[in-house]
């Protein structure tokens, strides 16, 4: 699954169900689908079509991928209450998306403002430890409204000045905010 944008119009493309989790009931499966749609909203709603996704290329990856990261355990939990929605971010990370464990071992979530950071690491850690950062977020810095606010007021192209942007925002500073981040991940032994 894929997205574009130009003239305002977003698209989801779908690609060979083969290619995804054999197990269809699994969270890896599960939340292939709602991640590529939030991130149609991402595009349809920042009102910026930088590089070839709209907003990716205005704001750090951790924000850009670690939100429908978050967004979709949300919805993934909402249909399996059995487990706690950190649990099933530890099941994710640690049982079904073993490499990303491995990969994202050391880094911080400095290493993922990049849009485009090289690949895989510390690229791909912007899906597993990019949603803890969103957690963080919402939990200290705003809430939801915040978080909307983040995706959605940027105005200035470019995520050079995001750090501005954070603090007008949610009225703290983004250095600080990396800082309980930091904290975080650990203390989830991540």
């Amino acid at each position: 699954i894929g997205g574009s944008c130009g003239s305002n119009r977003v698209a989801t493309v779908a690609g060979p169900v083969a290619r995804w989790s054999r197990d269809q009931s699994s969270i890896d499966f599960q939340h292939t689908v709602p991640h590529e749609l939030f991130h149609t909203w991402q595009m349809k709603d920042v009102g910026m079509c930088g590089r070839w996704r709209c907003g990716s290329g205005d704001f750090p990856v951790w924000l850009w991928e670690g939100t429908p990261q978050f967004m979709t355990r949300l919805a993934f939990w909402s249909w399996n209450q059995q487990r706690t929605h950190d649990q099933w971010f530890d099941l994710w990370y640690n049982v079904e998306r073993r490499d990303q464990l491995a990969m994202c071992k050391d880094v911080k979530v400095e290493q993922m403002v990049q849009p485009a950071p090289p690949w895989p690491s510390p690229g791909a850690c912007a899906y597993s430890k990019g949603q803890l950062a969103i957690e963080v977020l919402v939990a200290n810095y705003g809430g939801f409204d915040a978080l909307k606010r983040l995706h959605t007021t940027k105005t200035t192209s470019g995520y050079a000045d995001f750090d501005t942007h954070f603090r007008i925002t949610t009225g703290r500073e983004l250095n600080e905010f990396y800082t309980e981040v930091n904290a975080y991940i650990i203390k989830r032994g991540m």
